[in-house]
């Protein structure tokens, strides 16, 4: 299997750059040299002439004949990102962020010096292979708000200021929230100009004549109008926070799911002296996925350790059981998976401890005494009521991000070339990117097996943690 280092990055490159193909520019450029009007566009427009002036009232038809190139292929170049995305990785999380990649390229393309190109139809292309219930969703809602105002601003600034709604309504999934936030984030700075002309009488009803669209505004016009002018202004900065909410994303990658914290002794690692490693597993249980890896893990005589979140021990006691009839260790994850769990009081983070030993003795009769806590995170307080009830902390030395959806290729790639000597490899049997469940987890699935053999033939053992804590122990070595 071919090592696939960077895939992800490579993956967003390629659709930042294919939102940035100028497509409204070309456009307006092949209109002044006259082929907009003799040419395919103008035969094309000929035959929408006869479909579109029945239906429409003649100014309101010509406006979607001056601007319906550029939005359909607008709407392709993010239609096409998502499916470059699906077929190279085919992770719902590897499509949305792709997607976003060129919903960004869109707005400030490298192409045209990262001047920003208009209109929405990019995200629509983006938002239609990635949540197509709710696109439709998202539509009728435009339809009702311009069919009340005959404004197209004002429709797509009410239908993308509840698009974050609409996506929570519809998929109940973290990512697609995060999702739903930058496409309005991104679509409220495009579209500021257009709403401030409306509120200030500057622009046309669609039915007046008005545009329908901003993808075909003239260069001169841009130049010249102030709101078009504060409207970059405000696009800059809904991209700015769109880049701080990557780039918080891409800490918690980096730093967070690594661990925080070196003022109290952790288990990170074992030693280097003996050639074994261990498996585990972060937030099940989970009724799709985790029955899988346990008939993985059987099929190979492979022993891991299960970090299990209460709430989910409490909703699935027949996995727990299985896991601890399997010989597999079993690990507290928190009772709820918070999202810091440092910045909690003592009681509730005692809770928080305690429920889960309960909802696990309760499951499968074995008490834990290894946690991890969520991302990593701890503190001295964490630590001491740990201690106070006998708890080892563990960490992790080497992380499968798994929780990226990458494919299973590049997982495979990055656990196989990093590995070493009592290493401690995380893996997630469920999560999403903040809630502790929902995501997918094939990836995973499918690169556990590669994953398995490709270490067993380095010679590598599969051990639990606790089984890794003795051993290093012996030799004085733990980590």
């Amino acid at each position: 299997m071919p090592a696939l280092p960077n895939e992800f990055l490579i993956m967003l490159i390629c659709g930042y750059l294919i939102g940035s193909i100028p497509v409204g520019t070309i456009v307006r450029h092949v209109r002044r040299a006259g082929f907009g009007k003799t040419g395919m566009l103008g035969r094309m427009n000929t035959g929408l002439d006869r479909v579109v002036l029945d239906r429409l009232p003649p100014a309101m038809a010509l406006t979607v004949l001056d601007t319906w190139p550029a939005v359909a292929l607008n709407f392709l170049k993010g239609a096409a990102a998502v499916l470059m995305a699906r077929a190279v990785v085919g992770s719902l999380t590897a499509m949305v962020s792709v997607g976003v990649a060129a919903i960004l390229g869109h707005a400030a393309p490298v192409f045209l010096r990262f001047r920003s190109e208009r209109g929405t139809a990019t995200i629509l292309g983006v938002a239609a292979l990635v949540a197509p219930i709710t696109t439709s969703v998202w539509s009728a809602v435009w339809l009702v708000v311009f069919a009340l105002t005959r404004y197209s601003a004002v429709a797509s600034v009410a239908s993308f200021a509840v698009f974050p709604l609409l996506l929570w309504w519809v998929k109940h999934s973290d990512l697609m929230v995060f999702f739903g936030v930058i496409c309005s984030a991104v679509a409220a700075g495009q579209l500021y100009g257009s709403l401030e002309r409306v509120f200030a009488g500057k622009s046309k009803r669609a039915d007046e004549g008005g545009t329908l669209s901003e993808a075909d505004i003239e260069e001169e016009e841009e130049e010249a109008s102030p709101p078009i002018r504060q409207s970059r202004l405000r696009a800059r900065a809904a991209l700015a926070c769109v880049a701080l909410l990557m780039g918080g994303l891409w800490f918690a990658n980096k730093y967070v799911y690594r661990g925080f914290g070196m003022q109290v002794p952790v288990i990170r690692a074992g030693g280097p002296y003996y050639k074994v490693v261990a498996l585990t597993f972060d937030d099940g249980p989970d009724p799709i996925y985790t029955p899988r890896i346990l008939d993985i893990l059987k099929k190979n005589n492979v022993k891991a350790t299960f970090f299990i979140v209460g709430r989910h021990a409490e909703k699935y006691p027949d996995i727990v059981k299985q896991i601890a009839a399997d010989g597999h260790d079993i690990g507290s994850h928190s009772y709820s998976h918070p999202i810091n769990l440092v910045v909690l009081s003592r009681d509730k983070m005692a809770q928080e401890i305690t429920k889960t030993e309960e909802a696990i003795y309760k499951a499968c009769g074995v008490r834990p005494y290894l946690f991890r806590p969520p991302r990593g995170l701890y503190n001295r307080a964490l630590t001491d009521q740990l201690k106070a009830r006998k708890y080892t902390l563990v960490l992790w030395s080497l992380s499968s991000r798994d929780w990226q959806e990458p494919s299973f290729k590049e997982i495979t790639w990055r656990v196989t070339t990093g590995i070493k000597n009592g290493d401690i490899l995380l893996f997630h049997d469920s999560g999403s990117l903040i809630v502790p469940e929902g995501g997918s987890r094939e990836s995973t699935i499918a690169a556990l097996p590669f994953v398995i053999k490709e270490l067993r033939d380095k010679g590598y053992r599969f051990v639990t943690v606790s089984d890794l804590i003795i051993m290093s122990d012996l030799n004085g070595s733990i980590q």
